[in-house]
């Protein structure tokens, strides 16, 4: 991808989690994302021509801010840090707020759709010596998803990324 489109889709991810953050579902029309973009309807459109490219759109921003968390020094730090990503999300902590309903869609969606997270996933906590099969990737999704929903303190994620940190361990010895 040349450098005028990635600077494009990447404003264009800004623009949407700005505005999902404030409007919800909402806030993903033409219009609104224009404005808030400053890129016209038309390369909008050019780019987002269905809810699929927009998902594209939004998980390539996503796994460019994800990939420095994977490289943790301990289990224990990368679940932390991947949990406190998602508790402290500007776009999930609005739509909790703004529009639950579609703070459901978008977690059925990454529960669906592990795979765009579990190779480097699944790699990462391969060379930390930790369980990484298909099963554990999947509950570990669904652990750190559930920061979605109550985001609560950074004690509370530090406690609950040492319990899975521990389990993960204790399953990669079995």
């Amino acid at each position: 991808m040349n450098a005028r489109i990635q600077r494009t889709r990447s404003s264009l991810a800004a623009a949407i989690t700005k505005n999902v953050a404030l409007r919800g579902a909402k806030g993903l029309n033409l219009t609104a994302l224009a404005k808030t973009s400053g890129i016209s309807r038309a390369t909008i459109h050019n780019h987002i021509r269905s809810e699929k490219d927009l998902a594209e759109i939004v998980w390539e921003a996503e796994l460019a801010q994800i990939k420095p968390l994977l490289m943790a020094s301990t289990a224990e730090k990368l679940m932390f840090e991947l949990a406190t990503y998602i508790a402290e999300h500007e776009a999930i902590n609005g739509i909790r707020k703004v529009d639950p309903e579609f703070l459901v869609r978008i977690h059925h969606q990454i529960i669906s759709m592990p795979e765009r997270i579990s190779e480097p996933l699944a790699n990462r906590l391969l060379e930390l010596n930790l369980s990484s099969d298909l099963v554990t990737i999947e509950t570990l999704v669904r652990w750190l998803t559930s920061w979605m929903w109550d985001p609560g303190d950074a004690a509370s994620r530090q406690a609950g990324a040492e319990i899975v940190a521990a389990g993960l361990r204790l399953d990669a010895r079995l």
